[in-house]
């Protein structure tokens, strides 16, 4: 595994480089999908904000189960991705 350290300079090097990133971009982690299961089942909503959302994984998949759901990252790149993939289907809020 590979760990990036130092600024957000480090991940926008990673990105653009047009490599596969060492981390996973698209599928949500397995304990976030887990909660997003619960949250719906017990018919919780509201609001989520992730903080370094990156390509939205985590973000898409809470709005996908009913959160007002905001996603914030440093690179404009990763935001652009992120509302590429929702094709307009979903209303989210992404800032840089």
């Amino acid at each position: 595994m590979i760990y990036i350290s130092g600024s957000g300079a480090s991940f926008a090097q990673v990105y653009e480089s047009g490599e596969p990133t060492p981390w996973p971009s698209i599928e949500p982690t397995p304990t976030a999908s887990r909660m997003a299961y619960l949250l719906k089942r017990h018919q919780w909503g509201g609001r989520m904000l992730d903080l370094g959302c990156g390509e939205g994984r985590h973000t898409l998949l809470f709005a996908k189960v009913g959160f007002f759901t905001v996603g914030l990252d440093c690179l404009a790149t990763l935001l652009r991705t992120v509302a590429q993939r929702t094709q307009g289907r979903i209303c989210l809020d992404f800032t840089r």
